[in-house]
């Protein structure tokens, strides 16, 4: 996590631990809290905007090798194919010349 995420959680137990907080002040404590906790959605809004951006990339990586595999996975179905008909034609002339 974005190491100014951590500072801001430092500084709003720093502002308002919870033993220390008393009911005259807790108005302006509010009001810095909020003001803190806001700043602290904005910090994780962007990591989790970069980790989408990852995500979406590695997501892309990996259709991209699931596509590459189907390719192979048909090519080597059909090689089999081959391999199974040219088997069954020399089982033919093997069994056919004796």
């Amino acid at each position: 996590m974005n190491p100014e995420a951590y500072r801001l959680l430092e500084l709003m137990k720093q502002l308002a631990p919870d033993r220390a907080v008393s009911p005259d002040d807790h108005a302006t404590v509010s009001v810095y809290q909020s003001r803190y906790l806001a700043k602290l959605m904005v910090v994780l809004t962007e990591e989790q905007e970069k980790a989408s951006a990852k995500m979406e990339e590695l997501t892309t990586r990996l259709v991209t090798q699931t596509d590459t595999l189907i390719r192979f996975t048909r090519g080597l179905y059909w090689l089999s194919a081959a391999l199974l008909l040219l088997a069954a034609i020399q089982l033919f002339v093997a069994f056919r010349c004796r």
